[in-house]
């Protein structure tokens, strides 16, 4: 009850869904599910929010507290993000309204899974995703998206990296 909001930024909220696109990426299943075990058990739907949430909505009167308790929730994507697709971000937040929970959704255009952490920092900008996380926590923060900084590296550098990068 003490958390106020929760923002989720790119995140592999169905794990067994998102498994096969992995696997065609390269991360193959039996990678995947040696990684995400435990005692040599695949845990990929126990660590899936979706999967959880979805159990809750299946059975309102045994989770109905657990589902009140949840506070608004804010997801944020880059429409571009091969590594996690973001129409699994789309697909949670109706999981979480059919829980009753209140979400809102924010994609952006041109964004992928790893631009707010390398790409644009090394544009000399802010980043959107960035600044979706800061409009939820601390909202009368000034905007630092449209600003110019200095630029770290040439762009032709910054698009070879994004044609190269496994993320």
């Amino acid at each position: 009850t003490q958390i106020k909001a929760f923002v989720g930024v790119s995140g592999a909220y169905d794990m067994l869904r998102l498994s096969d696109h992995l696997n065609d990426r390269g991360l193959h299943l039996s990678l995947l599910n040696s990684i995400m075990s435990i005692n040599g058990r695949t845990c990929l739907e126990d660590i899936s929010p979706a999967s959880r949430v979805f159990t809750y909505v299946e059975d309102p009167a045994k989770y109905k507290s657990v589902v009140d308790c949840l506070p608004p929730v804010t997801l944020l994507h880059g429409k571009d993000d091969d590594s996690i697709p973001y129409e699994h971000a789309e697909e949670f937040g109706h999981v979480l309204e059919r829980a009753g929970v209140e979400v809102d959704r924010v994609f952006h255009d041109g964004e992928t899974h790893t631009t707010p952490l390398i790409e644009n920092p090394m544009r000399g900008h802010g980043d959107r995703l960035s600044e979706g996380v800061l409009s939820v926590i601390k909202p009368e923060q000034v905007s630092n998206v449209d600003k110019n900084n200095r630029r770290m590296v040439p762009e032709p550098l910054i698009k070879l990296a994004l044609r190269v990068s496994p993320f």
